[in-house]
């Protein structure tokens, strides 16, 4: 019967990874989100999470667990496995989505974030003008060269054109990485997303059954002592 009357919880996971891997901050973060949920402080994780109140108090809890890259050294994190919990199967993939909104969003994310995205702003300047550049000296190269014995100069003097090309090869393949690294310039990256289980967390046959069993033992024996 209680298995029916319960109220029912289900579960989902899913996985993230951090791109600074010995940033540890990001926990903290979601510890004072499980603790808000805890407290059942419905309207302070809304707040948190930047969501409708209603559905924050539809969460039970948000815990996380922590894949190193070394077990025996725990000060670099390979990813992070988050639980979440909550009476209603149906909100999880918005919970993933507001989690990782909440945790890049934080002043110290946002900082890192808006740094790592200056600083290849500037690496692809510096690039896009080199390339200019070398494209000036392979004209120059172009003018310049001329079959030997016939005033002009011989290849590789006083250019290199081999070196001058390989160069502008080198600064384009920086160029297309810069600008690849700019697409994913996120603190956090999602590496498994969350699934909903239709299957109830809670409660479970295999939970209760020990505990009915306990019951049906203490209503034996009070039973057994109003017959004696």
């Amino acid at each position: 019967v209680l298995r029916f009357t319960l109220p029912k919880y289900y579960s989902a996971t899913f996985i993230y990874e951090p791109s600074l891997k010995a940033d540890l901050f990001h926990l903290d973060l979601l510890k004072d989100l499980d603790i808000l949920l805890k407290e059942n402080n419905s309207t302070a994780a809304a707040e948190l999470l930047n969501i409708d109140e209603n559905l924050a108090a539809k969460i039970s809890r948000a815990k996380y667990e922590v894949l190193y890259k070394n077990e025996f050294r725990r000060d670099t994190i390979a990813s992070v496995e988050v639980l979440i919990i909550a009476d209603d199967n149906t909100i999880f993939d918005t919970l993933e989505q507001s989690i990782l909104s909440y945790l890049a969003s934080s002043p110290h994310y946002k900082k890192l974030h808006d740094i790592r995205k200056a600083e290849l702003n500037t690496l692809e300047e510096k690039l896009l003008q080199d390339i200019v550049y070398n494209d000036s000296l392979k004209r120059t190269l172009a003018a310049n060269t001329t079959p030997r014995g016939n005033g002009g100069f011989v290849y590789g003097e006083p250019i290199d054109p081999v070196r001058v090309y390989e160069s502008g090869i080198n600064l384009t393949q920086k160029l297309i990485t810069t600008r690849s690294q700019k697409q994913f310039v996120n603190n956090f990256e999602l590496v498994k997303p969350v699934v909903a289980k239709n299957k109830p967390y809670f409660p479970r046959f295999i939970i209760l059954f020990p505990a009915l069993f306990g019951i049906c033992l203490i209503i034996l024996f009070v039973y057994n002592l109003k017959r004696m």
